[in-house]
């Protein structure tokens, strides 16, 4: 089956939706031929298109979908993009796919097509390996891109309440100030993360909006971390309500293209 792979060119600092993104392609199954398209070079005809974060793309592309079925991937609120794109996808894509079900339920436009529920692909074992070789745990961390909607000032905040100090990991454009209970500690390479992890008692993250999922939840879960959550989380749901799904991601999103590029 040919698929048209349709995803904003990746940009720094390397967010969990880009990785996931990048992830997916990698689990493609067999059956699966992904042409990953640029901006401005997205083939008609194709079998399949599969649309991720298209803040690059606009109406221009609406078409080139119509020559194939679509599956659309939302990662966050999708506040912003092309409005006629988005509205199109929303009404005529074959399925709308949801990272959990705050994810879906907090969505803030209107879908008039089916949907499903897939967690991103993510490869917890290795933040596992590392609780089980963790020695004695303290303190407490925050880690992600520094955008204002992460709930940089909210955790702060928590910091200043609880009076206990917080480990500030990441780079953006909302690094926190130095001060009594705040320690900015730089970034830290994706591959060390989980040993990062594993040395913390506390993981927070306080988004100032609903968050669709937030893979830094789920590994830090998995690391064995506490988790200090204030805000709708897509993560915390799964967790909840389904964790052995969160090691299926990958699979459970390729199956659900398989049953709507068949259907």
């Amino acid at each position: 089956m040919r698929i048209g792979w349709i995803a904003d060119p990746p940009v720094l600092p390397f967010g969990g939706a880009q990785m996931s993104s990048s992830e997916l392609v990698q689990c493609a199954p067999e059956w699966a031929d992904v042409l990953e398209c640029s901006p401005g070079d997205v083939p008609a005809g194709m079998d399949l298109y599969i649309i991720l974060n298209c803040l690059d793309y606009d109406a221009s592309l609406i078409p080139i979908l119509q020559t194939g079925k679509v599956v659309k991937s939302v990662r966050d609120q999708w506040g912003e993009g092309d409005e006629e794109l988005r509205d199109w996808l929303l009404d005529n894509a074959d399925v709308v796919l949801f990272n959990s079900q705050p994810h879906e339920k907090w969505f803030m436009n209107e879908v008039n097509v089916p949907t499903a529920i897939v967690p991103p692909p993510m490869d917890l074992q290795r933040f596992r390996d590392a609780a089980a070789n963790a020695g004695e745990r303290e303190g407490t961390f925050w880690l992600g891109a520094m955008h204002r909607h992460k709930g940089i000032f909210e955790s702060v905040c928590w910091a200043r309440d609880h009076k206990a100090e917080v480990h500030f990991y990441g780079a953006g454009p909302y690094v926190p100030s130095l001060e009594e209970y705040i320690r900015y500690m730089g970034t830290v390479s994706y591959a060390d993360v989980p040993r990062m992890m594993s040395k913390y008692k506390t993981f927070l993250y306080t988004p100032r909006v609903m968050d669709g999922f937030a893979r830094t939840v789920a590994e830090a879960w998995a690391a064995g971390c506490e988790l200090e959550l204030r805000g709708i989380v897509g993560a915390q749901w799964w967790i909840e309500n389904n964790p052995g799904a969160l090691d299926r991601g990958g699979e459970m999103f390729w199956d659900v293209v398989k049953e709507y590029a068949n259907g």
